[in-house]
Formats: structure tokens, sequence, C-alpha cells
């Protein structure tokens, strides 16, 4: 599991390189807690604290 996760918020055609996820504003909103809850939640902080969360 990689230790960070870096993304690229409204990329457009720009591309950072392979480790970096890049996003649209449709996909990933800075302004929307909801899709970051979705796309990452699961995968980056249950990992690392499951207790924390209990059975979600």
């Amino acid at each position: 599991m990689p230790s960070e996760i870096k993304v690229v918020v409204g990329a457009g055609e720009y591309n950072k390189g392979e480790d970096w996820i890049h996003t649209q504003e449709e996909d990933l909103s800075l302004l929307n807690e909801e899709n970051w809850r979705s796309r990452f939640f699961r995968t980056v902080f249950l990992p690392f604290c499951p207790s924390m969360f209990g059975s979600i």
C-alpha cells in the first residue's frame, strides 16, 4: 500500500505522472465532501484506523 496518495484536482490535460491520480472537477470537487469520501475513505482512512470507524 502506498504511504501517500497524490491527487491532481482539475487536471485538464495536465499529466503529473503515473504515481498521481488525475481528476476533473466533475469527478472530484474540492467543495463536495461526499466526492472525497466515496473516492478515498475506504482505501485511505479505513486501513490505517479500522477500530476508529467500527463496522463501516
